[in-house]
């Protein structure tokens, strides 16, 4: 179960094998345990920035998630927030 973690000006007081280890244990906890996970780190400008453009709140918010790409091999399960 790859966990992936991208920093951007963000979360950086948190280190990327500490949340690797707990995202892993969360997929565990839920049963994914084939599942992949990516998360991106960013920091409140960026995230005010999507957070306007995707829902049109002009304000930075905790956790943003998008959906998955729809043309994925069937087998590819998806886990959403």
């Amino acid at each position: 179960m790859p966990v992936e973690i991208v920093r951007r000006q963000g979360g950086k007081k948190y280190s990327s094998r500490k949340l690797k280890k707990i995202a892993a244990a969360v997929l565990d906890l839920v049963g994914e345990r084939e599942a992949e996970l990516s998360l991106a780190l960013i920091g409140d400008g960026e995230m005010r920035k999507l957070n306007a453009k995707y829902r049109r709140k002009d304000y930075p918010t905790d956790v943003l998630s998008f959906p998955a790409e729809s043309n994925l091999p069937l087998e590819t399960r998806l886990l959403a927030t």
